[in-house]
């Protein structure tokens, strides 16, 4: 495979060329997107911060390729970030330990700078499934006898 596979845009360039609508697409979201997103695909150490997690989990070209489209898809919604590890285990083919590490990678060395536009993004376009996982996780908190509020009221304990 070709360098481009670190790229969130390149990584897919061969395709998009018969498939303009799909880029067309891509590319209307990028730019409706915050500028901090924007900077994501855009800025040239992104691929070197990508093909540093590739290199430090040991990926091939081909999780790397997936690693990329991962990435974009994250960024721009199309994918839910609270699935990440689950999404990447299953996309990668790599054991569940490998799929965190490299979640907490991708959070700390790329997706930081983001994380506002990228939460933003994501409440807009996964408001059921938030709001469905804080649900459960309330309701496990409420059967697990932990306190789901900051405050406690002594005077009922």
């Amino acid at each position: 495979m070709e360098d481009n596979i670190y790229h969130l845009l390149d990584v897919d360039s061969k395709y998009f060329l018969t498939h303009l609508d799909e880029r067309d697409t891509l590319y209307d979201k990028i730019w409706a997107a915050p500028e901090t997103i924007q900077g994501l695909f855009f800025n040239s150490g992104t691929p070197a911060k990508v093909k540093s997690v590739c290199d430090h989990f040991k990926l091939t070209d081909e999780q790397s390729a997936l690693l990329s489209r991962y990435i974009r898809n994250v960024t721009i919604a199309n994918a839910y970030i609270g699935d990440m590890t689950a999404d990447l285990q299953a996309q990668l083919g790599v054991d569940a330990q490998t799929a965190q590490g490299i979640a907490n990678a991708l959070m700390t060395d790329l997706l930081v700078p983001a994380m506002g536009g990228i939460s933003q993004l994501q409440a807009e376009a996964f408001k059921d499934k938030i709001v469905q996982n804080q649900e459960l996780m309330q309701k496990a908190a409420k059967t697990a006898g932990v306190p789901t509020k900051n405050v406690i009221n002594l005077r009922d304990q």
